[in-house]
């Protein structure tokens, strides 16, 4: 799967979600930051968006993983499967970096 018509693909998908987000802000309490309304929209955005981040990184490392597999001795299906592992990667690290980054602006504010 190329990776420049995937991309539209996953922007329609998060915006067919994104009221999704609005929603499930609106409708759930915490147990942490339970007087502060933008507070719970925050964490609400950032667990909805971390798994749905989670789904499209497990995606990526399918397609690579299976591109990889099946790439024989193509060297271009072999360096789009190294491609799109990396990106994967990357894209788990910077999620992973965005909730540390939202967890420690929580604490810092005294959400806890």
């Amino acid at each position: 799967m190329n990776l420049r018509k995937a991309f539209p693909l996953f922007v329609v998908m998060f915006l067919l979600t994104a009221p999704l987000l609005i929603c499930m802000a609106q409708e759930v309490s915490f147990t942490s930051c339970e007087s502060d309304a933008v507070c719970q929209a925050i964490v609400k955005i950032t667990s909805y968006v971390t798994m749905l981040g989670g789904v499209v990184v497990a995606m990526m490392i399918i397609i690579g993983g299976f591109l990889y597999a099946t790439g024989g001795g193509n060297d271009k299906q072999l360096g789009t499967a190294k491609s799109t592992l990396t990106s994967a990667i990357i894209g788990m690290i910077i999620i992973l970096a965005a909730n540390i980054i939202v967890t420690t602006v929580k604490t810092l504010f005294g959400f806890n």
